[in-house]
């Protein structure tokens, strides 16, 4: 089987000669609207460049044509390219320079633990090495996520025309409608048949919905921003939908029931009335129909509410960039002046003079998250209020936690905690207890969702009033879409 290696090119020839199949494929040739749009969607669906290995150039006039790529907005990527060469290049240096500075110290470690300097036992060096071995693999983790974040700030760097961004616009409405449609007539039924046998109906669900999207939706999608814009958009018209389906089911169950009296009499003074009776009646037709209604409108109510929130969340957060939108090169000098410093933004953080937040140094900042972890490997993170230990006179100890402290009640899965060191932190760095929060609850938090873990509270969150654990709870509400508590034996768990 021969075996094909593709080079990306970007020397100067290569970029000139981009530049003379431009000239010739877009920018000299007339294209009637109409037509054009009809090749570029039909004809040239299906551009793989495997197809084009004996003939490349061909490949390249069919790219440029497809996606009009004119003379002009060829130099305004090749600009936007290089701002993200630089990003890239300052990045991976000082990434570089922090894995060879490791790389010095492990060295330095070795040559203190060489047999010929110091005889030593071997169980200490196995902890030792073991020690070394942990944090090497620590730190080159972190590299990987620091590279890996790279992509993720990085916008799209192609013009799309306006009838693709009104496609796709159209396209996020209609999948709107109908995923709201399908999520809120099903989220009733699905939520008492949860509650009930303790399924999982609703999640697996809107995975099934989450994964045709993403198979057979997203891969046609061709400007995200207005794609998000429309799935927002339709889910407000079903919030309309729904809030005018509850009161018409509302108006409609109350018409299938209808109450009447008998034997009515005046009293001898003239005022008031005696009712002999009360009679009710019920059109159970028109009492099914009104309640089938309110049901399935409610449902669209609150996945189209919950939806709208996620879609806009999703909008903001779109990559892609309008070229014309942006100033290159001031855009480029910013990223030389140390935007793309490897350490610019940590847990969503911003950095300020080597500081996070301009309050703790990065390396300490990174050394107290790592403590403030216990049990990192397991599937399900605990959360609740700290409980001292009460002592035989009455007296509490706040130095031990009590065996309904969530430190105790966690087990062996993951919770956070500083214990005595959150006062001593507050105080050596000056930050108030809202910082704490954003600084390390937060980011524990978005750690344990983004790795999938079951979140259990080990207290009511909602008992306790104005606290940390009310506020954990409120923010994986806003941020993550997480809607109700279940409560199983001694556990509150996050749905």
């Amino acid at each position: 089987m021969e075996v094909v290696a593709i080079i990306r090119d970007f020397s100067l020839d290569a970029v000139n000669e981009l530049r003379g199949i431009i000239k010739k494929s877009v920018d000299e040739e007339d294209q009637f609207f109409l037509f054009d749009w009809f090749q570029d969607t039909f004809q040239m669906e299906d551009l793989d460049i495997k197809n084009y290995i004996d003939n490349v150039e061909e490949y390249h006039s069919h790219i440029v044509d497809k996606h009009n790529i004119d003379g002009e907005k060829f130099e305004r990527i090749l600009k936007r390219v290089h701002a993200v060469d630089i990003n890239y290049a300052n990045r991976l240096s000082s990434i570089s320079e922090c894995m060879v500075a490791f790389n010095e110290k492990i060295m330095d470690v070795a040559d203190m633990i060489n047999p010929s300097v110091i005889t030593l036992e071997g169980t200490y060096y196995n902890k030792l090495s073991t020690e070394v071995k942990d944090n090497y693999s620590s730190a080159v983790l972190s590299m990987i996520n620091n590279i890996d974040g790279l992509q993720e700030q990085m916008p799209e760097l192609r013009d799309i025309a306006w009838y693709e961004s009104a496609l796709s616009a159209v396209g996020g409405f209609g999948v709107s409608l109908l995923r709201d449609s399908v999520e809120g007539i099903a989220f009733l039924p699905y939520a008492i048949i949860d509650e009930k046998f303790n399924t999982r109906l609703n999640e697996n669900l809107n995975s099934i919905l989450d994964g045709l999207e993403e198979k057979y939706i997203s891969p046609l999608v061709t400007d995200e921003k207005w794609y998000y814009r429309g799935r927002a958009t339709g889910d407000a018209a079903c919030i309309v939908i729904g809030s005018a389906g509850i009161v018409i089911g509302f108006l409609t169950l109350a018409s299938g029931i209808t109450i009447g009296a008998t034997g009515v009499a005046t009293t001898s003074t003239g005022i008031g009335v005696i009712l002999g009776s009360i009679e009710i009646a019920v059109s159970v037709p028109i009492v099914f129909v009104g309640a089938a209604q309110l049901s399935a409108s409610r449902g669209i109510y609150d996945t189209s509410k919950k939806n709208y929130k996620n879609n806009l969340e999703k909008l903001n957060s779109s990559k892609r960039v309008d070229l014309d939108d942006v100033d290159l090169g001031k855009e480029a000098e910013k990223l030389k002046d140390g935007i793309s410093k490897s350490d610019s933004i940590i847990d969503g953080i911003k950095v300020t003079d080597g500081k996070v937040n301009g309050k703790i140094p990065v390396d300490e900042f990174k050394n107290i998250r790592e403590e403030s972890i216990q049990n990192i490997n397991s599937d399900t993170i605990t959360l609740g209020k700290y409980k001292p230990m009460a002592k035989a006179d009455g007296t509490l100890d706040w130095t031990i936690p009590g065996k309904d402290s969530y430190t105790v009640m966690a087990g062996d899965t993951t919770y956070f905690s500083l214990g005595n060191d959150w006062d001593i932190i507050k105080g050596k760095y000056n930050v108030t207890d809202d910082d704490m929060f954003d600084l390390f609850n937060v980011p524990a938090l978005n750690d344990a969702v983004k790795a999938g873990k079951e979140i259990r509270f080990s207290h009511n969150p909602t008992a306790y009033g104005d606290c940390a654990l009310k506020k954990e709870w409120q923010y994986l509400k806003d941020k993550f879409g997480y809607t109700r508590l279940k409560k199983i034996g001694d556990f509150w768990y996050a749905k």
